[in-house]
Order: C-alpha cells, then structure tokens, then sequence
C-alpha cells in the first residue's frame, strides 16, 4: 500500500517533493506511461523508500491504493547513498540544496570527495564549490533537520535582514546582488 511507505529524511535526498512533478507524472500515468517501480528497503516489515516519492505521489493522485515496489536488501549504511544513485541517473534533476545536504551527510558517513562524485556524477570541483558555499545551521530551540543556506544569506541574517526583506529583494542581501 502506499500509505504504508515511509519517507526518511535521512535516507532521501530530497527535501521536499515537486509538486508540478507529481502532476505530469499522474497525467502520464493517465495517459498509459508505466514508471519504474519505487524502490524500497524493509524494515521491521515497514518499506522505507529510496527512490520513487513523485511516482508514489502521482499514483495517489491517480486514486491507486497500491502500489509494486522493488526492494532492495541494502545495508543501512548505503541507504543514502543508492537513494542518491538512484535519484541522479533518472526523474527530476536534485537541486543544488538537495545535494549539498547529501554531501554534507554522505561525508559524515565517512565518504570521500572521490566518492561523493561517482555517487551524485558530480565533478569534485563542483563538490567542493558547493560545500564551501553552505553553512549548516541547527537554529536553537527548534527541531527537526539542519538548514543548509548559502554563506551569503546567512551573512544577510546575521546583517539583521528579516525573511521578508530577503524574500522581497530588500536588506543587507539585496547591495550584494546588484
């Protein structure tokens, strides 16, 4: 069922679906597309997916209940890594923060910039970049993920730049991009 399949942020690269994704995928599978099918990793009986939330989301949409799955024997330790795999070679490009933040975690695991990159098909240079323009933050007393923001945003908020100004153009960031 795909109501049973769990998202882990930990284990995904992604932080946040595409909705305008999920509508062309479901509009696809209107039409007669066939997707891959999403793969997942059991856990305690429980499928953690690694690959294939806008496909699972389009289905939903669709009015499907159910959904077949590939799963994978995988250790834990590589969860993120396939996810990443997976995610890069098919489906909507990741985003630039998405990667950042599976770089940052994927070093944490102990992997290297080599690896990162046959991992993601990520130049190191490209790597390196991106990991040097982030900061990761954890803002105190809030929980939940780290937020990876570029240095320079981070510079604005520090400046004393409110959300809605950088949201608007205005404050300390706004000098910087013109």
């Amino acid at each position: 069922k795909i109501e049973s399949i769990v998202v882990e942020e930990q284990y995904y690269p992604r932080h946040a679906p595409d909705w305008i994704t999920v509508l062309k995928y479901s509009e696809a599978m209107q039409a007669g597309a066939v997707f891959p099918p999403p793969l997942v990793v059991l856990r305690d009986r429980t499928p953690i997916l690694l690959d294939g939330n806008h496909t699972c989301l389009a289905a939903k949409k669709c009015g499907k209940t159910a959904i077949a799955c590939e799963i994978t024997k995988a250790p834990s330790n590589r969860w993120l890594e396939i996810s990443v795999e997976r995610n890069t070679k098919h489906g909507r490009a990741l985003t630039s923060y998405d990667k950042a933040r599976v770089f940052y975690l994927l070093q944490k695991l102990g992997r290297s910039l080599e690896e990162l990159s046959a991992i993601s098909y990520t130049p190191v240079a490209t790597i390196k970049r991106m990991l040097a323009d982030r900061v990761v933050l954890r803002p105190s007393g809030v929980t939940g993920p780290p937020i990876y923001l570029k240095a320079g945003v981070v510079a604005a908020l520090r400046a004393g730049a409110s959300e809605a100004q950088l949201t608007a153009g205005q404050g300390p960031l706004a000098a910087m991009s013109q």
